[in-house]
């Protein structure tokens, strides 16, 4: 069954009548929102949203989906351990699409499948919560706007600094003037990724349903370090780190400075130890200007080791002209007075000295996301469609730069650049089957 034949069997059934009793299980014993997550591997990021959701009141995991049957197998035996009860188990996503009784999808899967998922989902008429980035090529962008827009489904990416409620009032105070006129967003990511090697025809996996894994890419034959995560370097199925990772802080750039479209565009990236295993850049930097004399740029080293900036990993230093302010990657926010002296901190309204951030500041999104789908809605969310697809298409548009040699002149209204030779990378090629209509 393809793309289009599932869509054709699903949408009447799914669409005609929908109402939001139907949509989280009014209807049913009880008042719970039922989820499935999709992409569940024992070390993927799936596992993370997964866990939490499993402990939150009013929530049932009905399915665990993965292509991989030990990812299944591992993340149904945990949902019994955390909750007490035992989800089905899917490897096709389209199956679990069409049990009415799902009212809720956590895309939690390689990006070659982030939109093709989401709009599947919507157009089942049902919610979706997608990892970031939202998008796998800009073209997708305007696809998953219009689907919502048309199904009215509940929309959130994976942002989860958006609903921070450390971040979320320090915005606010960038809002009211806290810093003076705000000029610069400087982002940054520091890693260091060792290499994996080449990539070597290999025999697919017993445990693996290779061509479900795939799903909307063209067919390729198997091949080692792909499955698992090492598909995030791969042309064919990721989007490199700067989709990766810049996103999370390019976003906090852009939301804190109330920025929407860039108008110029300029990246430039090269390996960062050879490995020929990396087709994205290991090290790359984007720099975007915006109108009215803003700029938002972004450090990613991928792969080398020493100090970091700051001291930590990653974050956004947002540059007024009467002080800066820190977004820390771990959930807190400094403010910097003129004389770099600290002025201020916000910490999130649940800190606990000693515990984990990471499970609070993933709970507060997933309960964001979930309040708007049992409203049945959109507007709810704290990272809607648009400002998703936005985000996304910054990365994007620095991959693009850096994949032409060019700087971009952006049209501001739609993103377009004017430069015929990156618009080559503005679509990709689906599966037969696959691809929107």
């Amino acid at each position: 069954m393809n793309r289009r034949e599932f869509i054709r069997g699903t949408a009447a059934a799914s669409l005609i009548g929908v109402s939001s009793k139907i949509l989280w299980g009014a209807d049913a014993p009880s008042n719970r929102v039922r989820l499935c997550f999709a992409g569940v591997h024992e070390k993927g990021r799936g596992q993370e949203p997964m866990r939490w959701s499993a402990r939150m009141p009013g929530v049932e995991i009905a399915y665990v989906c993965d292509p991989d049957r030990r990812a299944q197998d591992w993340a149904a035996a945990k949902v019994n351990e955390l909750a007490g009860y035992a989800p089905k188990k899917a490897t096709d996503i389209r199956k679990v699409l069409e049990d009415r009784n799902v009212d809720a999808v956590f895309a939690e899967v390689p990006d070659h499948w982030h939109a093709p998922m989401a709009w599947m989902t919507m157009e089942a008429g049902k919610h979706i919560y997608c990892e970031k980035p939202c998008t796998f090529t800009p073209s997708e962008g305007d696809i998953l706007v219009a689907v919502q827009r048309k199904t009215g489904r509940v929309f959130q990416m994976g942002n989860q600094r958006r609903s921070s409620t450390a971040y979320r009032p320090a915005v606010e105070a960038l809002r009211k003037g806290i810093i003076g006129e705000i000029k610069y967003g400087r982002c940054w990511y520091q890693n260091n990724r060792k290499p994996i090697g080449p990539r070597e025809p290999a025999p697919v996996p017993d445990w693996l349903d290779w061509e479900m894994w795939q799903g909307p890419a063209p067919r390729a034959a198997y091949q080692s370090n792909v499955v698992h995560y090492n598909w995030h370097w791969s042309f064919q199925y990721g989007t490199g780190e700067i989709a990766n990772s810049a996103v999370h802080y390019v976003d906090v750039a852009r939301w804190a400075m109330g920025l929407d479209m860039p108008d110029r565009v300029s990246a430039l990236g090269v390996s960062c130890n050879g490995d020929v295993g990396w087709n994205w850049p290991g090290l790359q930097m984007l720099s975007m200007t915006f109108p009215g004399d803003k700029m938002i740029t972004w450090d990613g080293v991928s792969s080398l080791p020493g100090k970091k900036m700051m001291d930590i990993y990653g974050g956004a230093m947002i540059y007024g002209t009467r002080g800066t302010m820190y977004f820390h990657p771990h959930d807190y926010v400094v403010l910097y007075d003129e004389k770099g002296e600290v002025a201020k901190e916000w910490h999130p309204c649940d800190e606990v000295k000693g515990e984990p951030w990471k499970p609070k500041l993933d709970a507060h999104h997933i309960r964001n996301f979930l309040n708007a789908v049992r409203a049945a809605d959109p507007g709810k969310v704290h990272s809607p469609v648009v400002d998703s697809v936005r985000s996304s298409l910054m990365t994007h548009l620095g991959n693009l730069s850096v994949r032409s040699g060019l700087t971009l002149h952006v049209d501001t209204k739609s993103g377009i650049p004017a430069e015929k030779e990156a618009m080559k990378y503005w679509t990709r090629d689906y599966e037969p089957g696959w691809s929107h209509t």
